[in-house]
């Protein structure tokens, strides 16, 4: 498999939990699965560490020439400094050819990387030199695309996940710089990163896709404010397209698809976060139809959504139940908001109870479905809950040094206590993937 040894680590791990659950199936022999195991182990990991220095050392080498030319600028003449920038570039992309054609395919990209982070110094320098406007937000832009052009052409990951940093830096210039939020004209682009990921079916770009998404969502939030949106629209917005994140995910693991678990990952983390933030403090809605549509459109899409899932068999009767009430409590303040402001008040115990059992249902969701990561991220939202409880009532009553005192004790027997009891469902889960 191409990739970086840690990402290769993870594969291994995941490929040897597949094979024992094949054999255990009758799908693939015992002797296939040892085969495989050992076609895995034969390739040296260890051998991809020059190209990721390389990847590093094509870095270094940008910042090295952009200090250079930087330090020097002044006192060249405009066609030497010309020559000198066309020349490095053309240098770069000669490289890449030649290493691709004498198939060092690894260094080749770190000779791309090299040629994308040459294109930006061109984009600024050239600009600096003629005395054009000092539109950071447009050279970031141009440079974003030129990046991404090159990924596209040359189908590089190393340049794609580039392309993935330039772009975020260039919405994040743009939304907190420049004032324009929502900003709407990145997903175009993000969605054609993406896309190559797809293509590339490289999984680190899934993480960088749906990280820069979610980042791009959070500047944005502040921009929704122009569409007279409240903080309760806000948080319920979010949490449909988490939970659209997270049936699409659910929907592409029953695909098959190598996406599909990453999204579901990113998608449960997130709604959980919403939900915990249900309790934090009394939500305003204002009944906007704009944000009343949008909420629906998403409630609609994820009911589709959810009947794929179920045709795929996505999950059990638990996880339909589950999945069916959270869609309900995203698109209720929708269908309730009406006038002109509306309040929604989860901090006098409702917004802990319904938090419960969320992390109640992850725990048998994951136990259900074999997946670990759910099982965890169960625990991890029922033990947050208990401390925020804790903290909320017997913080506010008792002393400072009783409060840690009896934190500590309850913080080691529930610890031992949700360990035990995570154990056995994790026991569980192992028994699921065996039979």
């Amino acid at each position: 498999m191409d990739g970086w040894p840690f990402w290769k680590r993870l594969y291994q791990r995941q490929i040897n939990r597949d094979l024992d659950l094949w054999v255990t199936k009758g799908w693939v022999t015992q002797q296939n699965a040892e085969a495989i195991r050992r076609s895995l182990e034969s390739e040296d990991g260890g051998s991809r560490l020059p190209l990721v220095l390389s990847l590093l050392g094509a870095a270094l080498l940008g910042l090295a020439a952009l200090s250079f030319v930087a330090a020097n600028w002044a006192e060249m003449p405009k066609l030497l400094r010309l020559l000198i920038l066309f020349v490095s570039l053309g240098a770069a992309y000669g490289a890449a050819i030649w290493l691709y054609l004498k198939k060092h395919t690894g260094f080749a990209e770190a000779a791309l990387l090299l040629a994308a982070l040459l294109f930006g110094a061109n984009i600024m320098l050239i600009a600096q030199m003629y005395h054009l406007a000092s539109d950071y937000t447009g050279g970031l832009f141009a440079w974003s695309l030129g990046a991404l052009a090159l990924a596209w052409a040359a189908k590089s990951r190393a340049v794609l996940a580039g392309s993935f940093v330039l772009l975020f830096i260039w919405t994040g210039t743009a939304s907190l710089d420049a004032g324009i939020s929502p900003h709407w004209t990145y997903i175009p682009a993000w969605a054609a990163a993406t896309l190559l990921g797809f293509r590339l079916q490289w999984t680190p770009s899934y993480h960088l896709s749906l990280l820069s998404f979610f980042g791009w969502l959070l500047m944005g939030l502040e921009g929704f404010g122009n569409y007279h949106w409240d903080s309760g629209n806000l948080l319920f917005f979010g949490l449909a397209i988490a939970l659209t994140v997270w049936l699409k995910g659910r929907l592409g693991g029953a695909l098959g698809l190598r996406m599909g678990r990453v999204a579901e990952a990113y998608g449960a983390i997130v709604t959980g976060i919403l939900l915990f933030a249900l309790q934090l403090d009394a939500l305003d809605f204002t009944s906007e139809m704009s944000w009343r549509l949008v909420l629906l459109a998403f409630g609609a899409f994820n009911v589709a959504l959810l009947f794929f899932c179920v045709m795929r068999r996505a999950f059990t009767m638990t996880g339909l139940a589950g999945f069916g009430a959270l869609l309900a409590l995203t698109v209720l303040p929708a269908i309730l908001t009406s006038g002109e402001t509306n309040y929604l008040d989860m901090t006098t115990g409702m917004g802990g109870i319904l938090y419960f059992a969320f992390a109640i249902w992850l725990i048998f969701l994951g136990t259900q479905s074999a997946s670990r990561f759910l099982v965890n991220l169960g625990f991890t939202a029922f033990a947050a809950e208990a401390f925020y409880i804790y903290a909320e009532t017997l913080g506010t009553l008792l002393d400072t040094a009783l409060f840690f005192a009896l934190g500590g004790i309850l913080l080691i027997a529930g610890s031992w206590a949700l360990n035990r009891w995570r154990k056995r469902m994790l026991a569980e889960t192992g028994k699921g993937e065996a039979q």
